[in-house]
C-alpha cells in the first residue's frame, strides 16, 4: 500500500527531484532528545518557543522519546539541489518550505490510505500557516503541521549514516530530508 502511496506521489508536480523511499524508522534516545534541545535552545534558527512544531511546545523530553520511538515505518524524501549559491538565503528558505510541503503532502496521502497515525517531521519550523499561534492560540491545523525533526531527537546526519545514506555539507549543494513516520 505504501509502495502504491510512493509511486503516486514521485509522478505529482512538485516531486521532480525528489527520491521517496521507504526506510527503517529512526529511534531517539534522551540523551539525543536532550543534545537537540540543547541546541534548539540556543535559537540559532529563530524559531524556539515561536512555533507549535519546535520546542518548548513540543513537549517534555520523556514524552516525545516515547512517541517518536513508537513508530514503525518511514518515509524518507530528499532533494538535492546543485550548483547554488549558499548566499541565497531566499531560495534556501523557499526550497526548505516546498519540502516541507512535499512532507505533508506526503503524509496526508497516506492517512488517506487508512493509517491515521503519521507524523512529518523536518527541518526547521512548520511553515503551514505563515505566522504561528503560538503561544497565544491552539495550532489551527494539527494535522498539517510539520515539526522540526531536531525536537524530536533526530539527529539527522547520524540517522541517515545509519542507513547507509551519505550525509554531507558542501559549498555549492545541499540536500533536503524529511520524514514521514507511520503506524499502522
Amino acid at each position: 500500500m505504501i509502495d502504491e502511496v510512493i509511486s503516486k506521489m514521485s509522478s505529482e508536480p512538485g516531486f521532480e527531484g525528489c527520491q521517496v523511499k521507504v526506510i527503517e524508522p529512526p529511534r531517539s534516545t534522551l540523551h539525543t532528545i536532550k543534545t537537540c534541545r540543547k541546541l534548539c535552545r540556543q535559537n540559532r534558527c529563530g524559531s524556539y518557543g515561536r512555533s507549535w512544531g519546535c520546542p518548548p511546545a513540543l513537549g517534555k523530553d520523556d514524552e516525545n522519546l516515547e512517541y517518536i520511538n513508537h513508530f514503525r515505518h518511514a518515509v524518507l524524501i530528499s532533494h538535492r539541489f546543485e550548483n547554488v549559491d549558499m548566499k541565497d538565503l531566499e531560495f534556501i528558505e523557499k526550497s526548505a518550505e516546498q519540502h516541507q510541503d512535499l512532507c505533508r503532502r506526503v503524509a496526508n496521502a497516506i492517512r488517506k490510505k487508512g493509517i491515521s497515525d503519521v507524523l512529518p517531521v523536518c527541518s526547521g519550523a512548520c511553515k503551514y500557516c505563515g505566522e504561528c499561534t503560538y503561544p497565544d492560540a491552539p495550532c489551527k491545523f494539527p494535522e498539517q503541521m510539520v515539526p522540526s525533526v531536531s525536537g524530536f531527537g533526530i539527529i539527522m546526519e547520524d540517522y541517515l549514516q545509519s542507513q547507509n545514506i551519505s550525509f554531507k555539507f558542501e559549498d555549492n549543494a545541499f540536500t533536503l530530508y524529511g520524514l514521514v513516520l507511520y503506524r499502522e
